[in-house]
């Protein structure tokens, strides 16, 4: 957690209880804070939507508003914001729809202290802001992909900028976007735009006319590929000013292969570089866009298409694999006991896919599906993933809910496989005694019958909060013991050969 002030709202009407969770904050001091408390849920809402609050501690029974349509009445007010229960309500059904419904956490006031309420305010939090940034880069990965499809696609230069600059908008939400195609004397030959509310063909004429704005001709004489527009050195007497008010502007010069073929300008309210992947994301598109044009002027252009979308596949499925991998560490965030849990059950299924001849491609789908299997126990609270006791029937049902949520949590991702639906169905057994769906033989996908077998083996294995490791060879013998029943039997033999004959080791 940063040094910088947490703003929280606590929505109690009990000024005791609203002063013991003053006293908690105060008493751990890791972090800054300032607290604002409102007891009516009129008045929370009003204050939410004013902005400024990083997280949210809710009483549901307030004197305006009670029980579950409190949660959905602030969650609708403040979706992005993290919201924790707090509550004197001890009903575990009632906690699970809170859950479901996207509340980081549900607390009972009798079993909270200063260190629960810390550890859920900086878990909720972090929660939260990775959500903000998986969202992020799914839309960053969809633009790139789209705008690639095009550019393969489309070979018409004024459809080609024109929906370029409409996929910038409409995928990656930009304010406005314009496109530029030089001609050979530095004026431009098209220019085509989205976004802008007001007609501007007169700026688009202008511009092809070749009356450019200083920020343009800048951007044509710099070295620079990417540049965020000094509004206070070159926007003075700019005839297309009025339309850049209160906005940020970056121009990004669009080459291939050492030439300037144009310029894309991206405008909006906030600030367009929030992260690396943005910056990349509008230096990448560029240089495909320039890419496409270069494509269009030359003869050979199938062989040259097709080894760009090789670049670009792998591109992409290195920022699969990443966006994989920070989905897996979060995770782990959550489940210091389980941490590496997800990566052995990965190694091991990929060795069995390995064995069953899978394609390279399905094999890294087994890997992605196996890294983040687990994926959905952030909406687990972390006591009961580490409790050191064995858990009582509502605290499994909560466990047993991850795998729905890690499906919620993935089917939004734009992956070229299911890995979700495989997530979804890894604790499905043959004969129907799985969960969440109690699927059957062949209704289970081939992919989740691997992690089932991978994901027992490892578990029995491994130690947990609540047991002792068991040993590789009670997993074996659960597996060998179930083979047809609750686990494909061609799978497990295939298990069995790798630890017996060739020496499987988890790494």
């Amino acid at each position: 957690m940063s040094n910088q002030q947490i703003k929280i709202l606590l929505v109690e009407d009990n000024s005791d209880e609203a002063r013991l969770i003053q006293e908690m904050l105060s008493e751990k001091n890791i972090f800054l804070f300032r607290l604002e408390c409102a007891n009516r849920l009129s008045t929370a809402l009003k204050r939410l939507a004013k902005g400024g609050i990083d997280v949210v501690l809710l009483d549901l029974n307030l004197p305006d508003s009670r029980g579950l349509s409190t949660f959905i009445e602030v969650q609708t007010q403040a979706s992005k914001i993290p919201i924790i229960v707090l509550t004197n309500l001890d009903d575990t059904e009632l906690a699970i729809k809170e859950l479901r419904l996207g509340a980081q956490d549900y607390l009972l006031k009798s079993q909270i202290d200063s260190n629960l309420l810390m550890r859920s305010i900086q878990y909720s939090i972090e929660r939260k802001q990775t959500e903000r940034h998986i969202l992020h880069l799914n839309s960053v990965l969809k633009a790139v992909r789209t705008i690639n499809k095009l550019i393969v696609i489309e070979k018409d230069k004024n459809n080609l900028i024109q929906k370029a600059c409409d996929i910038l908008v409409e995928t990656r939400g930009y304010n406005t976007v314009w496109l530029g195609l030089l001609r050979d004397d530095g004026t431009f030959a098209i220019v085509k735009n989205a976004g802008f509310e007001k007609n501007v063909s007169y700026f688009s004429e202008q511009i092809e006319k070749g009356k450019l704005s200083p920020c343009m001709k800048k951007a044509i004489k710099s070295k620079k590929q990417f540049e965020i527009v000094n509004k206070s050195e070159l926007c003075h007497s700019c005839f297309f000013e009025e339309s850049c008010i209160g906005e940020e502007i970056a121009l990004i010069r669009v080459e291939h292969s050492n030439k300037l073929f144009g310029l894309l300008a991206i405008s909006s309210t906030t600030d367009i570089v929030t992260s690396e992947e943005e910056k990349s994301l509008l230096v990448e598109v560029a240089e495909d866009i320039g890419f496409g044009f270069h494509d269009m002027e030359i003869s050979d252009a199938h062989k040259q298409t097709e080894e760009k979308l090789k670049e670009n596949y792998q591109k992409l499925q290195r920022s699969l694999k990443d966006t994989i991998r920070v989905l897996a560490l979060v995770g782990e965030m959550r489940d210091p006991y389980t941490a590496g849990h997800q990566r052995r059950v990965a190694q091991l299924a990929c060795a069995i896919a390995k064995e069953m001849k899978f394609s390279e491609e399905r094999i890294n789908m087994i890997w992605m599906a196996g890294i983040v299997h687990d994926i959905g126990k952030m909406s687990v609270p972390a006591e009961i993933l580490n409790k050191p006791s064995k858990l009582d029937e509502a605290e499994m049902t909560l466990i047993k809910r991850h795998r729905q949520a890690g499906f919620e949590i993935l089917k939004d991702i734009e992956f070229p496989w299911p890995i979700a639906s495989i997530v979804l169905q890894h604790h499905e057994r043959l004969d129907g005694s799985g969960y969440p769906l109690g699927l059957t033989q062949e209704n289970i996908m081939l992919e989740a019958k691997i992690l089932s077998v991978t994901d027992v083996v490892e578990a029995m294995a491994s130690h947990r909060p609540y047991r002792p490791a068991l040993g590789i060879d009670k997993a074996l013998e659960e597996i060998s013991r179930n083979k047809g029943v609750f686990y494909d039997a061609e799978i497990v033999e295939i298990c069995l050969k790798l630890f017996d004959e060739k020496k499987f080791e988890f790494k």
